[in-house]
């Protein structure tokens, strides 16, 4: 039996690409990070997709920016106009993508609206491959098309599928007309404001607690989640060291107080049945149902900004739970200050 504490880490993974930030995530749920090589993430990420494990495609950020129309006499035309709104309208429609509007100078076309739109990407597949009933309604929209047209070339070019579940074609006369741009964070900075920027830009953070204090974290909306798995995870196995890991109960029990001497029989105890069940052949799906919430687990979280915010004001209130507290407490230092984590 293995007693640890709590931690939580900001990720950093500016020098990753998508598919290598999906697959670091998504094996956090086998325990499987030591086959992570160079060239393992596509077929990794492949594997996820044929098996419609589309929720892994939730731990990469995209942000692209409608640049307009190249133009002039286009440009300002009102009817130009009336589709750039029905496209930021139509991108608004799909729930789990963050758009903001501004009125930027171009050279030689002059002031027009430019859009950022920023979301993961299993989001932006799912935009482009399910098209929602306001979709259809716009869908002689060409500013759209366009987008689709770029967007499932930029997916291609990745790497990434170009559409989930299904792939849409658009035939669009626009599409060398129109400008699209795959945006960096650091260009966000300059042009939206602290609020804007908060909307657009994601965190992960990966926590190593309690299953108590997961179950909790997995009630926040709109986020997204990877958890080890106990359906897989074998802990007689020599990876974990052929033991069960703890998380110790220090907002609770001090450390040889009778109350901890009781929480370390029970562990003790869990472990025992855990490893017995085994023994007879149980499979780690069945045998986990012996282990208690002090189990030890790890799981990223990726919100937006503005999410992470408020969950840490809920979370490191004097009325959360003691256990949550004391990983939030020392995170909001971690991830307030930390812009280099910022994706």
């Amino acid at each position: 039996m293995k007693i640890i504490e709590p931690s939580a880490y900001v990720l950093r993974r500016k020098n990753q690409s998508i598919l290598q930030c999906i697959e670091s995530a998504a094996r956090i749920a086998y325990k499987s990070e030591g086959k992570i090589t160079s060239a393992s993430a596509k077929p990794f990420c492949d594997m996820l997709l044929a098996k419609e494990h589309y929720p892994v495609f939730e731990f990469a950020n995209l942000h692209f920016k409608f640049c307009g129309y190249t133009e002039i006499d286009h440009a300002q035309n009102d009817g130009y106009r009336r589709i750039v709104d029905e496209f930021s309208l139509i991108l608004r429609a799909h729930p789990y993508l963050h758009v903001t509007e501004k009125m930027e100078v171009y050279p030689k076309v002059g002031l027009q609206k430019a859009v950022y739109v920023s979301g993961t990407v299993r989001a932006f597949e799912e935009a482009i491959g399910n098209p929602l009933e306001v979709c259809l309604k716009y869908s002689d929209n060409l500013v759209w098309a366009g987008f689709v047209c770029y967007l499932q070339e930029y997916l291609a070019n990745e790497g990434l599928p170009e559409g989930i579940p299904n792939k849409i074609f658009y035939c669009n006369p626009w599409k060398d007309r129109l400008k699209f741009t795959s945006v960096r964070t650091g260009e966000l900075f300059v042009n939206l404001d602290e609020a804007e920027q908060f909307q657009h830009f994601m965190a992960g953070v990966h926590f190593t607690c309690s299953r108590a204090v997961s179950h909790e974290l997995v009630r926040h909306r709109p986020c997204s989640f990877i958890q080890q798995s106990q359906r897989y995870c074998n802990y007689s196995n020599e990876r974990f060291g052929r033991e069960v890991t703890f998380i110790k109960p220090s907002a609770f029990y001090p450390e040889g107080s009778p109350e901890y001497k009781i929480w370390e029989e029970s562990m003790a105890q869990a472990e025992k049945s855990y490893m017995e069940l085994l023994d007879k052949g149980c499979t780690p799906q069945s045998a986990r149902n012996v282990l208690p919430n002090s189990c030890a687990t790890e799981i990223i979280m990726y919100a937006t900004i503005q999410e992470w915010l408020h969950i840490l004001k809920l979370r490191t209130s004097t009325a959360a739970d003691p256990a949550m507290q004391q990983v939030m407490k020392p995170l909001n230092q971690k991830l307030i200050f930390s812009l280099d984590c910022f994706e």
